[in-house]
Formats: C-alpha cells, structure tokens, sequence
C-alpha cells in the first residue's frame, strides 16, 4: 500500500478513536442521568445524520473531532427553563459533571497508552529520533525520524514521546522555529510513511495522535475539558461561573485557537513546499 493510502487508513482510525471519545461520554453522562441531546463525529459538512431515542447523530466529512451535546449545558440554560425539560447537566453533582468531563480525554490517554503498548509487541517497531540514524522515515514531519529492527520498549516509547511530542509542542507554544516538523497533515503524512516499514511503528504514531489529543483536550482554558475541570473544581466554594466569565473565557480561547492553528497550518506548507 501507498504512503497515501496508509495516511487515509491513519484517518480512518482516528475517527474511530473519536467516536469511542463522544459514545464514552455519552455512555457516562447517561450513568450519571444527564440526557444526551446530540453525538457529532468530526468536522465539516455534514454526510450521516439521522435521530435515535431522541439522540441526533451526526457525521460530518473529516473524521477528526467530535463532540457530546447534553441538555442543560450551561449555553441552553434559558431554552431549558421555557422548554420545561428535565434532567439538567447544569443541575447535576459536581461529581458526576466532572466524571462527564474527564471520561472522554481518558479515553483518548487509555487507547494511547494501549496502543504504544501493542507496539512493543511487534519486531521493527522502534521509532527514535536521532540524527544520521540508519532506515530514516521519508517523508517525515517529525526531524530525524527514524525505525530500528528491534521491537520497541516501554521506555523507548517514553523516550519517542518526548523527543517527538513534548518538543514539537514546545515549540509551538513558545513561538520556536517549526522548521523541519509537519503540522497535523505533515504527522498524518508520516504516520502514513511509518506504516509502509512497520505496524508497530504505525501503532506508535497513532498512539501519539491519541496522546496528544488528550494533552491538548486537558489544556485549563474554556471550551477545552481541562477549563471546565477547573471551573468544576471551583465551584463548591466560588459558586457556578458567570456568563460574562464564560463569555471572556472563550474570548481568550479563540486567539489563541486560531494562532495555533495558523502556526500548524505554516508548518504543514514549509514541510510540504520547502523553499
């Protein structure tokens, strides 16, 4: 198979780690009497949409992305009140919101840690990122990325992570040169290219797309999981955020969003069209 057709398959699977994010918390939100008002499957236009048990379910173009609508989320507070509806997500414990909250990015950390653990099971599956090292991955968004014969290790998969995770996202946020890494298409691009040496090693790279989308899931500003774990955290002693602090929240958010996603799309066009 093509490095291009492996990079589809990358997709493909990813997707499916985002439906197992948005059925988790809706599984979890239900178990602790939230009503689920809507399932989307990643972004763009829509392709599947159809109502089950008074769910929506929506699947959109690119599998990438998803989310798990409740009734009574704090943005439908006066549609809840005229509509007379039951079972508020606003009104529900604390504990059990936090629950909702965190179950979908666990999710994405328990099949990331599955899945770097599967890896390990697999002769030529050891990822380093070194510099002149033998059987280097081309092409690669990840500088220096190269497989070993061996099967990979516990600790080499730790090793990889931080050397390809942890730096790139380093860099991204204090604003380094990006130069050599791929942005989301350009890692894609090298899962698929990984995947042509070894699936081990596929497994690795898709287990660092699921990592790292826990990271970034948990990062502590509003909308992110992370944001509204803390704002749970707070509230027993400063009460439920007000609207303007949510409002302001996401204000903040957005800048900062779309800066990133400016940066990554930079990287993914010096990566694909060097000078």
């Amino acid at each position: 198979m093509s490095i291009l057709l492996y990079s589809l398959l990358t997709i493909v699977a990813y997707g499916v780690v985002t439906a197992v994010y948005v059925v988790v918390q809706a599984i979890v939100g239900r178990a602790v009497g939230a009503t689920v008002e809507g399932i989307s499957v990643g972004f763009g236009p829509k392709v599947l949409s159809f109502n089950r048990n008074s769910t929506d379910y929506t699947f959109r173009l690119l599998p990438i992305g998803g989310s798990t609508k409740f009734v009574g989320e704090p943005e439908d507070e006066d549609d809840l009140i005229q509509q007379n509806r039951p079972l508020s997500f606003d009104e529900l414990p604390v504990i059990s919101r936090m629950l909702v909250v965190l179950s979908g990015p666990l999710s994405n950390l328990v099949i990331g840690l599955s899945l770097f653990y599967a890896a390990t099971q697999f002769p030529n599956s050891l990822l380093i990122v070194e510099e002149n090292a033998g059987n280097q991955i081309n092409p690669s968004g990840v500088p220096n990325l190269a497989i070993e014969a061996s099967a990979a290790t516990i600790s080499s998969q730790l090793e990889f992570f931080k050397l390809a995770v942890c730096t790139f996202f380093n860099k991204l946020v204090t604003f380094q040169s990006l130069e050599g890494w791929g942005g989301l298409l350009g890692f894609l691009t090298t899962c698929g290219a990984v995947a042509t040496h070894s699936f081990g090693g596929w497994l690795s790279c898709l287990a660092i797309l699921c990592l790292g989308t826990f990271l970034v899931n948990m990062i502590p500003i509003i909308p992110m999981n992370g944001g509204a774990l803390v704002l749970l955290v707070c509230e027993p002693v400063l009460g439920k955020p007000s609207q303007k602090l949510l409002v302001g929240s996401m204000l903040l958010y957005f800048p900062i969003a779309i800066a990133a996603c400016v940066r990554l799309l930079i990287a993914d066009l010096h990566w694909f069209f060097p000078s």
